[in-house]
């Protein structure tokens, strides 16, 4: 599952979760258009990065809009498919 959220931050403008088996991964992009993240973080529990997402950057459940996952064999940070 992938979801992403639009966020009103000094230097992050959206933010994508990818809940996969190990755990979940919170992206950082600063700009809204797709491109690679500036930086990311590591949850092993879904609703802990819902709560670090709701007190860090305001965003709520209703916020997140879901998006495909990737790919096989492509970048999990990248709404487009991009290979690597």
């Amino acid at each position: 599952m992938r979801k992403v959220a639009a966020v009103n931050h000094p230097q992050t403008k959206r933010v994508m979760l990818y809940n996969a088996d190990d755990g979940c991964y919170l992206f950082l992009y600063n700009q809204l258009e797709d491109g690679a993240c500036y930086a990311d973080y590591f949850f092993e529990e879904l609703e802990d990065m819902y709560q670090h997402c709701s007190d860090e950057y305001g965003i709520g459940t209703d916020a997140w809009q879901t998006i495909p996952d990737p790919e096989e064999g492509c970048f999990h940070d990248r709404i487009a498919a991009i290979t690597f």
